[in-house]
């Protein structure tokens, strides 16, 4: 994990570019499905996405695909320029509630 210095500001920025990019799959929403899936992935200075997966499942396809797809939709990321010198390892929970849009 990053270090304390740029851990959270970095973090917050992640998850508001990853939040822009969540779309509710309409199947799930349909059927009701909802949860929160935890994304790991690497984040180089260039603002590359390397190495995304689900750490742990919604318990839902379609909403552990929708968090890959929008951590990965976020490349490349600008600001990690400003925040890294070297790779880092994020792990973010991504949820997915049926009061959101």
């Amino acid at each position: 994990m990053p270090g304390p210095a740029l851990g959270p500001r970095l973090a917050e920025l992640l998850r508001r570019a990853i939040e822009e990019q969540k779309r509710y799959p309409f199947t799930s929403r349909r059927r009701g499905q909802q949860g929160t899936a935890t994304v790991a992935f690497t984040l180089t200075p260039t603002g590359l996405i390397q190495d995304a997966e689900v750490d742990q499942s919604s318990g839902y396809a379609p909403l552990d695909r929708a968090a890959l797809d929008a951590v990965q939709g976020i490349e490349p990321f600008q600001a990690a320029s400003d925040f890294l010198t070297r790779p880092e390892q994020f792990r973010l929970d991504i949820a997915f509630r049926l009061s959101q849009r």
